[in-house]
């Protein structure tokens, strides 16, 4: 089996260690928000963007290359910019896609490293390309063009930076202030594209639709926004049950603008892997068990009789305001689920209301 151009290393250093010091001088790497800057249209600009120049720059690993495609023919990660990287270029991701494109002998696979994790520090160099709305790095349908993707190091994925509402990304920010023909990416869909992102206090608009791996739902928040989210392909989607109420969700914000019309302004979309605690904080779920039940109930009950100072997520805060009120308890009870003994009475109750329409049908 050919040699992965993916490599992983035993260098373990620590995240401080990691995230302030590049591997190699800052003049000698690209940056990822130089990369992913777009035109009016918002169609990838980069100077060696379809070119047979390679860029090289440094970034954090977002997902595991398994939890996002079946990597026995695809595979595909996420790296963002250093966080301690001077402003902007502490802002941007891009995407390394790579397929089973060849026929044999050419079509060496697998020949990239599946070990990558989140949290890693890596060194990239390949060449760019653009598909429906981002630049991204990949093999261009040619072996020969193999990207090389080096761990440095392994640290924590870095803080999800939380986006205000759906309104403030669901949508292409043309503002140029500068009137250099480009648009300045300070706020929609591009400022947070390929990063890792958090929406707190969203819902799915239609619980019982589309729910499940490789599926499209729509988000909607308070005042009243929408936006897609793609299940991930090979997550817990297709087994776990749909959250009927409000939720945090932190995920990579992507693009994926194939409606075929002339621009990229459309297509913006959070993509969480898995229904786990990573991408999933559900309001009601005070210890963090991904179930919202009677011993959250009861948490948040007694923190209402105690009036807490400074409450926590923990203690039943589930919006930040500072209270644990009546306004939690119906975000939880929202997305609550029934005791079993609860089920039992709720049958029982149906029971009994259909023996008594029975009685009155029959009389």
């Amino acid at each position: 089996m050919p040699t992965p151009h993916g490599t992983r290393t035993c260098l373990m250093l620590t995240a401080a260690l990691l995230l302030g010091h590049a591997a190699a001088p800052a003049s000698a790497l690209d940056e990822i928000w130089d990369i992913e800057t777009v035109n009016a249209t918002g169609e990838g600009i980069h100077p060696d963007l379809q070119t047979t120049d390679t860029v090289t720059f440094q970034g954090v690993v977002l997902n595991d290359p398994d939890a996002m495609l079946d990597t026995t023919y695809q595979w595909q990660i996420y790296v963002q910019a250093l966080p301690t990287n001077p402003a902007p270029y502490n802002q941007g991701g891009i995407a390394l896609y790579a397929n089973t494109w060849y026929m044999p002998p050419v079509n060496t696979w697998p020949r990239y490293s599946t070990d990558f994790e989140p949290g890693d520090i890596v060194e990239v160099t390949g060449l760019l390309g653009f598909y429906n709305g981002k630049t991204n790095l990949n093999e261009r349908h040619n072996p020969l063009d193999a990207f090389t993707v080096t761990l440095l190091g392994s640290g924590p994925l870095p803080d999800p930076q939380v986006i205000p509402s759906i309104a403030d990304c669901n949508y292409f920010d043309p503002t140029d202030t500068d009137s250099d023909g480009l648009p300045d990416r300070a706020a929609g869909g591009e400022r947070w594209q390929g990063q890792w992102c958090r929406l707190e206090g969203v819902r799915l608009v239609d619980p019982g639709a589309g729910w499940g791996n490789g599926l499209t739902v729509t988000l909607t928040d308070a005042p009243g926004g929408t936006l897609d989210m793609l299940c991930g392909y090979l997550g817990a989607f297709d087994t776990a049950a749909a959250p009927t109420g409000l939720f945090n969700l932190t995920a990579v914000f992507d693009q994926e603008d194939a409606n075929g019309d002339a621009d990229y302004h459309d297509g913006y979309r959070m993509w969480p892997l898995d229904y786990t605690i990573t991408h999933f904080l559900l309001w009601g779920d005070t210890n963090l068990d991904m179930v919202v039940d009677a011993t959250d109930r009861a948490t948040v009950l007694a923190s209402i009789g105690a009036s807490l100072a400074n409450p926590t997520w923990a203690d039943g805060d589930f919006n930040a305001d500072g209270l644990v009120d009546a306004v939690d308890l119906a975000a939880l009870d929202a997305n609550l689920v029934p005791e079993p003994a609860s089920l039992a009475l709720v049958a029982v109750g149906l029971t009994a209301a259909a023996l008594r329409r029975r009685t009155g049908a029959s009389t």
